[in-house]
């Protein structure tokens, strides 16, 4: 959003019809007596954005300024739970702003000054006594370094006199002698590879005094080094060691040659870097270009990546056969003259990288494809597309992947109706795709696809996505969205196949608070009667604090349950259906509840045989309060026995889990023990021992069925021994120590595990399992499409072959249909026509606790099913074991118990197998395995089977590991990086763990990074998607695209260019192109998988302001005061705003700063200014990465190599700044 100061005599207003639209600026030169709603008294400045055609429903945002121009206050017009302003008190300490409050909701709604807005904040009733805002202390010096930073809430309140506090508290140092080795990457110009051979050297210690140190301990730290962070940077600005402490120093390198380039990473397990460099380290090569052109992840043998002419990743390998045979080659991408991804495949080839990148170096000048004319086609392994082939490889690749923009007139394309829900289709839709054809991976020979449209409405927003499937069916999702894009409903169409009975209609209809806020959820299917899925209820702040859900009641008024809320100061969740008083340590059911859970952070209790009271510490000290959003302590309840259940948790100092302690509160015995989990690591984080109790919930006799050593080769699990010899939990095979346990391929993948008795595992290109074969014969198979998308299962035994097909969410067993998700849970379906709604339970990571439905027959709310889980994943058995089996009827469906099978196995109408993370359970043959997106998790060992494809984004763990070894607090279901819960409509306190280890916190509408790496903030958009789009930053790629982007990132080793999404995500939802992402994509992109600023420079020059004069120096880079007023019609941009950058960057100089020349129209004036928003930063690198995208988004033919050299600029500039 665009920001505009104004005098109040002169107000401004800025339109904002909606974040995907041109802004209009309309600048009202009238008297103040058209304003009455601001305090005129004081200066003042309004944003505000119309929420209909007729410039209506507007939201506004007035800031109020000091003398000096500095914000003082902030009101959100009609933004709490009653329609109240949300006022925002700013206060200065000599320049500074050193605390940062909390909104509260004033008493009236017409954005007035508030006079005594610091004591309302701190009187404001759901603050009461909890200290609503965060406190920083910063060095006496003109840098300001922050030395202590507080967060809301009494508990992590800055102590000025004292380190006793539970803050995040900093130091700035350089080394010492003997304190960080001095490693060196050597370089050799190889002439026939290509490439700079590598040589890792050790030169001792760096010099007393030559690094710069930063020191954070986190607010658990009490004394010592546990619970601290050094990170050593050299006077280039690029970190030399990072280093963590948990009873010792856990260190990982970062190696450089003599360009600066990263060469090697050393993680903390490693001890003879020369003897373990290919089983644990890191290792990059780079060509004369400066391009990364081969790497070698720790456990993986090397991989290679080609460039074109313009430095495109085209080719990377070697890769698995997309179609699970043996033979292997490399995957191709190939593309259009505005970088965009066109079509992908395999090629099989045994050629060297350097071979290939002779050839493509010896190419024709034509590096690019483009679209063919109407009704020509070209042919591309037997298949038609409408695109050339003439770039490398022109023969001999197998197809995977097609992508089409812009219009309609490609082969096979639909031809768009005229509208779509009362809504005009767009024909011309310039830069966004407008179809695709998907590959479904049978075999080499058979071209078996998917085919997808995707229709805009004028403002470019999807209103209509079909995707036909490889069975001959189809889903397709109509939306019809309101002015501002909120979606009205969705209308969804399926068959499966063509000659289905019947087609399966299901529409979601969503009605919104006047803040936007989504207030009413509901569900039809085909011509059944309407249900509720939810009515929200809001607090002042915007929090959720309860549902009503499921029931026949469309108002919402009543539901079938009601699931309530409650959150602590930081706006982290503490209690879901906790009838309790506030504040109370005791916990219980409200009237009806089915199921309740109960989180401890800072707080523990000790659990009596008669009540449950807060104590310092539990469980014989072991459980401890936690101030770094840790969790300390979980409790559960079920109406099925009414028994209170809890963890205790105990973590190192990494925040890694090591114990959890079940107890039963207000039991004979509340120290069970009957379910505890104990886990220790190695310095990589891999499990080297893990300890469980189970099978009996019965604390005078706890059984140990798990007592589990492991052995490795580096991060390759080899062998796992149970001393316990139980049958329940793993199964250990009885080999001992005569044979591994576990085999590998060069990609890192398990191909062979004796204790589950699978003899191999075949995988495809993208490292999924394609077949799983089990010594007896038995085998389950898994059909993909080309972008990883698994469509099928089969089961297959010599008496049986059961296939499971999946179908955008509609689950089929042998072409029936079973069950298709709705928001709360799923529908059941039973002989193929009997429509029964389930709802979910769901914990704060996504687990599925309890699942429940209305029993006609007895006219009560029945709970169908149970899961209670270790923290890795495994489930208790032996309590609250009755599940509920469906009995059709036509006068109505009903239950009856029946003793809980097996644990996960599928009944003729029991299919729902979703559990832990809200993934799917695949326990056929003993497997006991949940199918993440892109990687298998064993729940019994706790770790995954194959490398996760982001583990360069955190080489300090095992690329195996689960949820950074804390899956209490983190949920890893893509299975590439672990993340919190979605942060849906973020509030005030919450935090983010980031995939780099960057600690975040959410304050005043910011979120704030408080430690560790700049990574991403990710936050899940609280409004329905009408679409789910392909990988790539563009719109453009797909899931083929991602191991060639991430060598590309690591090319520039630049986070601004992966920060362009995210950022733009963090505010939007969307990617900087308007495009809807995903958690999943916008970590993906924040990881710098999106190509890096590259490309060829434009030849013109006009943007969204006209076409500048030939000769002009238009997008000239350099520092402000050579370029300032050099032309007439341009205007020299500071490259970040220049108050934020004096804030972020020592010694920064407007001066001299970094600047680009643009033209003064949108950047002074007309549309579409470039945005001065001063919210939501904490560093340089953010401020720059929106000032790029803002850059682009006004001045879209800005060339790549401009912005380049802006950045460059800034980098050499300010190092320390912009060089992570």
């Amino acid at each position: 959003m665009t920001e505009i100061s104004s005098r109040s005599m002169i107000p401004i207003i800025e339109p904002t019809k909606t974040s995907s639209m041109k802004k209009l600026l309309i600048a009202l030169l009238c008297a103040p007596i058209w304003m009455v709603a601001q305090t005129n008294s004081q200066n003042w400045t309004k944003k505000t954005t119309y929420r209909d055609a007729n410039s209506g429903r507007p939201v506004s945002t007035v800031t109020y300024y000091d003398g000096l121009g500095r914000p003082v206050q902030q009101n959100i017009n009609k933004q709490s739970g009653n329609g109240k302003d949300l006022i925002t008190h700013i206060e200065y300490d000599k320049g500074r702003q050193l605390k940062e409050y909390l909104p509260y909701p004033a008493t009236s709604n017409d954005m007035s000054y508030q006079a005594g807005a610091q004591s309302a904040t701190l009187s404001y009733s759901q603050y009461s006594g909890q200290y609503p805002f965060s406190e920083k202390i910063v060095e006496l010096s003109p840098l300001a370094r922050i030395l202590k930073q507080g967060a809301p809430g009494v508990d992590w309140q800055v102590n000025p006199n004292a380190n006793t506090d539970h803050t995040i508290k900093m130091d700035y140092q350089t080394n010492g002698a003997n304190e960080v080795k001095n490693y060196f990457a050597l370089t050799n110009w190889d002439n026939t590879n290509g490439v700079y051979a590598i040589q890792l050297q050790d030169k001792g210690y760096y010099s007393a005094n030559s690094l710069y140190k930063t020191v954070i301990k986190d607010e658990n730290w009490t004394s010592g080094t546990n619970n601290t962070t050094e990170e050593f940077t050299d006077k280039n600005g690029l970190v030399v060691l990072k280093r963590s402490y948990n009873d010792g120093a856990h260190d990982t390198y970062y190696v450089y040659d003599i360009y600066g380039n990263q060469t090697y990473v050393l993680p903390p397990l490693v001890t003879n870097p020369t003897a373990q460099l290919d089983d644990l380290c890191y290792q990059y090569k780079y060509d004369s270009r400066n391009r990364m052109v081969e790497k070698k992840l720790p456990g993986k043998q090397w991989e290679f990546i080609v460039y074109d002419k313009i430095d495109r990743v085209v080719a990377t390998g070697p890769a698995l056969s997309p179609f699970g045979s043996p033979q292997t080659g490399y995957l191709i991408t190939k593309y259009d003259a505005l970088d965009r991804t066109l079509y992908t495949g395999w090629l099989q080839t045994n050629s060297t990288r350097a071979t290939l990148q002779g050839q493509y170096n010896a190419a024709a000048t034509i590096v690019s494809e483009e679209r063919t004319k109407v009704g020509v086609t070209e042919t591309v392994d037997n298949i038609a597309i409408s695109y050339t082939n003439r770039v490398l490889p022109t023969s001999g690749m197998k197809l995977l992947t097609v992508n089409y923009y812009d219009d309609y007139r490609y082969i096979n394309a639909i031809t768009p109706p005229s509208l779509i829900e009362d809504q005009t289709v767009a024909t011309s839709v310039t830069g966004q795709v407008t179809g695709s054809w998907v590959r479904v991976l049978t075999t080499a020979e058979e071209t078996l696809n998917e085919q997808s449209y995707t229709l805009y409405d004028p403002k470019y927003r999807p209103i209509s996505v079909c995707t036909a499937n490889h069975l001959s069916g189809y889903t397709r999702v109509d939306s019809k969205l309101d002015f501002s894009g909120k979606m009205l409903y969705s209308q969804t169409f399926h068959k499966l196949l063509s000659n289905s009975a019947s087609e399966l209609n299901v529409v979601d209809s969503y009605i919104y608070t006047e803040e936007d806020r989504l207030l009413l959820h509901k569900h039809k299917i085909n011509d059944e009667a309407e249900q509720l899925l939810t009515k929200n209820t809001y607090d002042e702040l915007g929090q959720l604090v309860s549902k009503n859900v499921g029931g026949s009641d469309i108002t919402g008024a009543v539901g079938l349950q009601k699931v309530d809320y409650r959150y602590n100061i930081r706006g982290w969740m503490t209690d879901i259906n906790n009838d309790a008083p506030i504040g109370s340590a005791e916990f219980q059911l409200g009237n009806g509840d089915l199921f309740g859970f109960k989180i401890n952070y800072n707080q523990v209790t000790e659990v009596e045989t008669a009540r449950i009271i807060y104590s310092g510490s539990s469980v014989n000290g072991e459980v401890k309060p936690l101030y770094n959003g840790n969790i300390a302590e979980t409790f559960w309840l079920s109406f099925s026995d009414n028994q209170i259940r809890k963890y205790g948790y105990r973590y190192d100092a990494l925040n890694r889990l090591r114990k959890a302690y079940y107890q039963k509160p207000l039991s004979t015995v509340p120290i069970s023990n009957s379910y505890n989990e104990e886990a220790k690591y190695d310095k990589n984080g891999n499990i080297t021992s893990l300890k469980r109790n189970g099978n009996l919930d019965n604390p005078l006799f706890p059984i140990e069925i798990d007592d589990l050593t492991y052995t490795y080769n580096g991060n390759k699990l080899l062998r796992v021994d149970d001393a316990t010899n139980n049958p329940e939990g793993f199964k250990d095979n009885g080999y001992g120590n005569t044979y591994d346990d576990y085999t590998y391929d060069v990609w890192g993948n398990m191909t062979k595990n004796l204790n589950k008795g699978i003899s191999n595992i075949i995988y495809n290109h993208l490292n999924l399992p394609t077949e799983i074969l089990f010594n007896d014969g038995n085998k389950i198979t898994y059909l993909y499409n080309a972008e990883g998308v698994k469509l099928q299962k089969r089961v297959i035994t010599s008496e049986s072959n059961i296939v499971t097909d999946y179908q955008k969410g509609f689950y089929y067993v042998d072409q029936t249909l079973k069950f298709f998700p709705h928001a709360e849970g799923y529908v059941n379906v039973t002989e193929g026509k009997f429509l029964n709604y389930v709802f979910n339970y769901v914990d704060h990571l996504g687990n599925i606790r309890s699942s429940w439905t209305w029993d006609d027959k007895v006219g009560i709310v029945q709970a169908i099913t149970e899961n209670h889980f270790y923290p890795f994943g495994e489930r208790h058995k032996s309590y609250n074991n009755q599940s509920y089996v469906f009995i059709p009827s036509e006068s109505g469906p009903s239950y009856y118990s029946a003793e809980l099978i097996e644990e996960g196995t599928r009944t003729p109408t029991n299919f729902y197998m979703y559990k832990y993370n809200g993934k799917e359970l695949q326990n056929e043959f003993g497997l006991s395995i949940t199918a993440m997106d892109f990687r298998q998790y064993d729940n019994t060992l706790g770790r995954f089977n194959s490398q996760d494809l982001l583990s360069e984004s955190f080489p300090d763990s095992s690329p195996y590991s689960f949820s950074f070894s804390n899956p209490v607090a983190l949920s890893d279901p893509s299975g590439l990086c672990p993340e919190c819960p979605d942060k849906n409509n973020a509030k005030n306190g919450d935090t983010y763990l980031s995939t780099g280890g960057g600690n975040y916190s959410f304050n005043n509408g910011n979120w704030t990074r408080n430690d560790g790496d700049l990574n991403e903030i990710v936050i899940s958009v609280n409004k329905p998607e009408t679409s789910t789009r392909k990988y790539g930053g563009d719109g453009s790629g797909s899931a083929l695209d991602i191991s060639a982007r991430i060598a590309d990132g690591i090319n520039q080793f630049n986070p601004i260019a992966g920060l362009w999404d995210v950022l733009s995500y963090t505010f939007t939802g969307k990617d900087r192109f308007g495009n809807k992402m995903s958690t999943l994509e916008a970590s993906v992109t924040a990881v710098s998988i999106v190509p890096a600023l590259k490309g060829v420079a434009q030849i013109t020059k006009s943007g969204a302001t006209g076409v500048v004069k030939t000769g002009s120096r238009v997008f000239e880079v350099g520092s402000y005061n050579k370029l300032r007023g050099v032309e007439v019609g341009l205007d020299a941009h500071h490259a970040g705003q220049k108050a934020l950058m004096s804030k972020f960057v020592p010694g920064y100089n407007p001066s001299t700063a970094p600047s680009i020349l643009v033209p003064k129209l949108g950047h002074t004036q007309g549309v579409g200014v470039l945005s001065r928003n001063m919210s939501g930063f904490s560093n340089a690198r953010q401020v720059l990465a929106r000032d790029i995208f803002e850059l682009r988004r006004v001045y879209p033919s800005i060339p790549y190599t401009s912005l380049k050299e802006l950045i460059q600029m800034n980098k050499t500039m300010y190092p320390h700044a912009f060089i992570k």
